[in-house]
């Protein structure tokens, strides 16, 4: 008897440990996130603001809470935060984006995002086509998009131009670059925690919102 309530016991106890060391894991891994991002506000001289939630249980499953940096560069209002991504087959992986907010809204409709074939061929297909600016690289890197295309065309001067396409060479295989009217972004589809690589994706975006003025 006593032999099958060890048995029953070790069945029981099993889960019960292994949820505790994920808990223990995923705590460890809280923190030093948190003490990197801590880390890194001091070195960018941004705010840190901690995850509102240590742990969030939601359907997608078991999720940390996570940090983010605000803060300003040059004037420009600035984000750095986490997101969750759902991978698929029950993965879940976490994206760092950067954001750099325009003080002005350029009323364009504009969106400009590396050029992907496929994307771009869909577009065409529906009828939202790419806006060319009689520039072979430019229009071969970059996906283009606006209410106006004489105005996007206008408004997408040389120096704009060589802003946009060195900010996305400098990131180039480490973030994807975005720009609207509101923002210059910067997608990251991993973890970034490095303070270096985060000031060098953050010099990027600062340099193509501060041509970006009307101005320019």
């Amino acid at each position: 008897m006593s032999g099958e309530f060890t048995v029953l016991f070790l069945i029981c106890s099993f889960p019960i440990g292994m949820f505790l060391l994920f808990l223990f894991a995923s705590n460890y891994f809280s923190s030093n996130l948190q003490r990197d991002y801590v880390n890194c506000a001091q070195r960018l001289e941004f705010q840190y603001v901690p995850p509102q939630k240590k742990f969030e249980f939601k359907l997608a499953g078991f999720r940390l809470g996570l940090p983010s940096l605000v803060g300003h560069i040059h004037q420009l209002q600035c984000r750095i935060y986490l997101r969750h991504v759902n991978g698929g087959k029950r993965t879940n992986k976490t994206h760092t984006l950067f954001e750099v907010y325009l003080p002005y809204h350029l009323q364009l409709g504009l969106d400009i995002k590396p050029q992907v074939a496929v994307i771009s061929f869909l577009s065409s297909f529906v009828g939202n086509s790419d806006i060319q600016v009689n520039d072979s690289v430019f229009d071969e890197q970059f996906h283009i998009q606006g209410h106006d295309p004489n105005q996007v065309y206008q408004f997408l001067n040389s120096e704009r131009k060589m802003a946009i396409y060195h900010a996305q060479q400098a990131m180039y295989h480490q973030a994807t670059l975005q720009i609207t009217d509101t923002m210059v972004q910067a997608h990251v589809r991993n973890l970034v925690r490095s303070p270096d690589e985060m000031i060098h994706i953050m010099k990027q975006l600062v340099s193509v919102a501060k041509t970006l003025q009307p101005n320019q």
